[in-house]
């Protein structure tokens, strides 16, 4: 029987079929003695329920376990897949979507940009000029006789091979392009050979090479990776946990370099003590030759802008929320005077940013959530200081400063646990966190800005303490999304930061997810997290 007559026809062959399969089973029935006989009566059954089993998958189109590609050849189970022109493409690339279009390049620009960075380095290691190379090219051997290296050049792009050939580089273990990424890794590693692919890589990066290793000496294969097809980076500090950003966390390679290097010239990026004493005008290039790749830059927190940008971003919501209330220009006076925080010992991010940030004239800055009085940053910084400074084991260092900013009426001690975080995490952070038992924004300033929230998280059963740290990019209309999304793609998923949970804040109230009144914000304080990563 011919499977590919029309869908008339075939509807026509089931019913056939049907009926001679009935009609089979039932001589099956009959047949008694003959055991041979009733064995090949058995075997037509069987061979007319496949073959009718194959003709509605046919004419249905529906998928079959009994007939995949594998076993039948030539009959693909989606035929639309002989005449799809798009190339195969992973389901589990990270890589942007064939949908994509190229991005264009100046790859002389990109050249300049890199190269800047490094002479950057080189004003302050002198004694490290000598060591270096001005093409990746003469650092490799690329020769015939090298085949596993060879074999590099005929997968780079155009465009990749111009900027390897045009940039100062370095062994990766000996020098760094800033401090997240070193030098572009061994050959091997920058692409790696697709009969060899024991990383799975091209499952994850079909068209990508590692232009640049990650500052992490064990992850060979993590970096700055480079889209051939784009020509689009992002950087995978490490490879991805779950989670499968978009294209659009992608960058251009200039936009990442430029980056890069305004961090270095806004004092960001700056070189370390250890390589000035081995390269520096002090050292000799026979310690240069010593000089390991972590220690070349050291990477700021944060400078003076990101205070003045954080201030900012909370002036603009006192406005926004003063201009709902009709009562225009925040309260009396600063959080706490700069004198505190400095005799306290809080951290060097709460000691910058809490002395400046104004005080609003309504109670409520989120709902259920109020701005610390000076009496109350005074006592939680005296309680964390000493807290700090118990020491379990001789081993132990002092902890991480931490700072309550707005707190709730709410105590940890009044609410549940989620199964979860009943064993290890409820303990943990009541014990290194929480100041004055209370819910609340905590400032973690190990990490500088970063936010750390432990509030209440209501659902059909209970009220328990959430305790939420957050990282990714943040929407919102006092943000700028592109700058957001470029430092994602140089410097992977960020913290979020205070800017970000004002930012977030100003949102619910221009929706009106928020709304105000005389005393402040009121609303669901669960809206501010609930559509940001790691947020329960």
């Amino acid at each position: 029987m011919d499977i590919t007559l029309d869908a008339d026809l075939k509807t026509i062959s089931i019913i056939i079929l049907e009926y001679t399969l009935y009609f089979a089973l039932l001589q099956i029935g009959r047949s008694q003695g003959r055991k041979g006989h009733r064995a090949w009566i058995l075997a037509t059954a069987i061979l007319l329920h496949l073959a009718q089993r194959r003709t509605i998958y046919d004419a249905t189109g529906c998928p079959s376990f009994m007939f995949n590609d594998i076993l039948i050849t030539g009959l693909p189970s989606n035929e639309a897949s002989i005449t799809n022109d798009e190339p195969y493409w992973p389901s589990t690339a990270l890589t942007p979507p064939p949908s994509i279009p190229p991005y264009p390049i100046n790859i002389t620009n990109a050249i300049l940009l890199h190269n800047a960075i490094v002479d950057s380095a080189l004003a302050s290691l002198p004694h490290a000029r000598p060591l270096l190379q001005k093409s990746y090219f003469t650092l490799h051997d690329f020769s015939p006789s090298n085949p596993s290296n060879h074999a590099v050049l005929a997968r780079l792009s155009e465009p990749v091979h111009d900027f390897l050939d045009g940039i100062y580089v370095w062994p990766s273990n000996a020098f760094s392009l800033t401090p997240r990424l070193r030098s572009p890794p061994y050959p091997t590693d920058l692409s790696p050979d697709p009969d060899n692919d024991e990383w799975m890589w091209y499952d994850e990066f079909p068209d990508g090479v590692l232009l640049y290793a990650s500052g992490a000496m064990e992850s060979d294969d993590q970096g700055l990776v480079y889209d051939q097809r784009t020509n689009l980076v992002r950087l995978f500090p490490w490879r991805d946990g779950g989670e499968r950003p978009g294209e659009s966390y992608w960058a251009p390679l200039e936009e990442v370099l430029g980056l890069l290097l305004r961090e270095v010239q806004e004092g960001r990026a700056v070189v370390g003590e250890e390589a000035m004493e081995k390269a520096g005008p002090q050292g000799s290039e026979e310690r240069a030759r010593d000089l390991w790749f972590e220690e070349v830059w050291r990477r700021k927190e944060w400078i003076a802008s990101d205070v003045d940008r954080a201030v900012g971003m909370w002036e603009a919501y006192l406005a926004l929320v003063g201009m709902k209330t009709g009562r225009f220009g925040g309260g009396e006076g600063f959080m706490v005077d700069k004198e505190v925080v400095e005799e306290l010992e809080g951290g060097r991010w709460a000691r910058a940013l809490l002395p400046r940030l104004k005080r609003p004239g309504f109670e409520f800055v989120a709902p259920g959530l109020k701005m610390m009085s000076a009496e109350m940053v005074a006592r939680t910084l005296d309680h964390d200081r000493r807290r700090r400074r118990v020491k379990e084991n001789e081993w132990e260092m002092e902890k991480d400063p931490v700072s309550l900013l707005f707190y709730s009426d709410v105590r940890v001690s009044n609410l549940s646990y989620t199964e979860r975080d009943k064993r290890w995490v409820a303990p943990y952070y009541i014990k290194n966190t929480v100041l004055d038992d209370r819910c609340g924004v905590y400032l973690i300033n190990g990490n500088e800005d970063r936010i750390f929230s432990v509030l209440p998280h209501t659902t059909d059963e209970d009220t328990s303490v959430g305790f939420g740290q957050f990282w990714g990019v943040t929407h919102a209309k006092l943000l700028n999304e592109t700058e957001e999304r470029l430092y994602d793609a140089t410097h992977g998923l960020q913290d979020f930061r205070f800017h970000h949970v004002i930012a977030r804040w100003a949102d619910l109230v221009l929706s009106g997810d928020w709304t105000v009144g005389a005393d402040g914000v009121w609303g669901s304080l669960e809206h501010a997290w609930e559509k940001i990563p790691g947020w329960m």
